[in-house]
């Protein structure tokens, strides 16, 4: 009972958390794997959101990241950077460039290191397509994390680009590599020796 009574003047507290962000996913740090479970239950927070919260403040904490920094862009945003385990200058240039980009372009932007517009593409895709379709990214460069695979757009250009390779490489017979596979090549027809004629009899 003592315990209940603990998370739940914890869970009271909540909207008046110091810091925002950063000060919130401080109390949840302080919690206890249980009493986290809890509490994001008592309060209707989402717990992969309460995860991303304690490793940006884990980030802050390192110095890797400014508190005021991530409240200026968002835990979004913040989580994206933090994701990609960055220097605090690497951080600094990330953050700079998020204020004035989407999401999906800062995760690019820290997956590549590139600035350029993203424009989005959909897929749509049956289970065993897309679960092909992860196991090939994950064989080029993506990654698994906490919010799913990221580096996606990477891994995805640096296939395309493979492939595009090959079928302008030789006589243009290589195909794209599936996930665990080399180029395939097509097949040729093997019509075997030709045969010589025989010699005539002697007359």
């Amino acid at each position: 009972m003592k315990t209940r009574r603990t998370e739940l003047a914890r869970a009271r507290r909540l909207p008046a958390a110091p810091g925002g962000n950063v000060g919130l996913g401080r109390l949840l740090m302080s919690l206890g794997k249980g009493e986290l479970a809890a509490f994001c239950d008592e309060v209707n927070l989402n717990k992969r959101k309460a995860y991303h919260l304690i490793e940006i403040v884990q980030a802050v904490e390192e110095g890797r990241m400014r508190e005021a920094d991530v409240e200026a862009i968002g835990w979004t945003k913040a989580q994206a950077i933090v994701s990609s385990r960055p220097t605090a200058a690497q951080a600094k240039r990330a953050v700079t460039f998020a204020a004035c980009h989407t999401v999906a372009e800062l995760e690019a932007y820290m997956a590549t290191g590139e600035s350029a517009r993203r424009v989005p593409r959909i897929f749509h895709l049956t289970e065993k397509e897309a679960a092909e379709l992860d196991a090939l990214l994950l064989a080029n460069g993506a990654e698994r994390a906490r919010r799913g695979i990221v580096k996606r757009e990477a891994a995805l250009m640096a296939v395309v680009r493979a492939a595009s390779r090959n079928l302008n490489s030789g006589d243009g017979q290589t195909t794209a590599p599936r996930a665990g596979q080399g180029p395939r090549r097509q097949r040729s027809r093997y019509v075997g020796p030709k045969r010589q004629a025989r010699p005539s009899a002697p007359a």
